[in-house]
């Protein structure tokens, strides 16, 4: 009769078993991650400020231009999808800096300075005006 695994034994054997494989592709994918945090996370040098100027006037010649008109689907599907990734990470970058998905926490009794002086200097005239005769 043949014995029956269990359950942890084969949750064990199939840890080993992904163990090994990410053993032997671990330096692969590290190289990977490596190469395009480098080139896609990492700020411009002042020696690629040119093509991004040009790039943002050809943009705005486009734009100015009408000629997005022109643009197949595909085009505009993939340039759509860039603009709306690049507003996602200033959302997110902004959820990060605030560390809330909420908003800014303000306290319950913070009152603009600004705004309570115009209140105290505002005078209420709605009671001045002369009925009509």
């Amino acid at each position: 009769m043949s014995k029956q695994i269990g359950l942890f034994e084969k949750l064990a054997n199939a840890a080993g078993h992904i163990y090994r494989h990410h053993l032997t592709q671990h330096p692969r994918r590290k190289a990977l991650w490596k190469d395009c945090w480098h080139k896609e996370l990492k700020p411009p040098t002042l020696e690629e400020w040119p093509a991004v100027k040009k790039d943002f006037r050809q943009m705005m010649d486009v734009i100015t231009s009408r000629s997005y008109t022109q643009w197949t689907v595909m085009d505009t599907l993939v340039r759509t999808c860039v603009a709306v990734e690049i507003i996602c990470w200033f959302f997110v970058g902004e959820a990060i800096g605030r560390r809330s998905f909420a908003g800014y926490i303000v306290p319950a009794n913070y009152v603009d300075k600004k705004l309570a002086s115009m209140v105290k200097n505002h005078k209420d005239n709605t009671y001045d005006i002369a009925p009509k005769a």
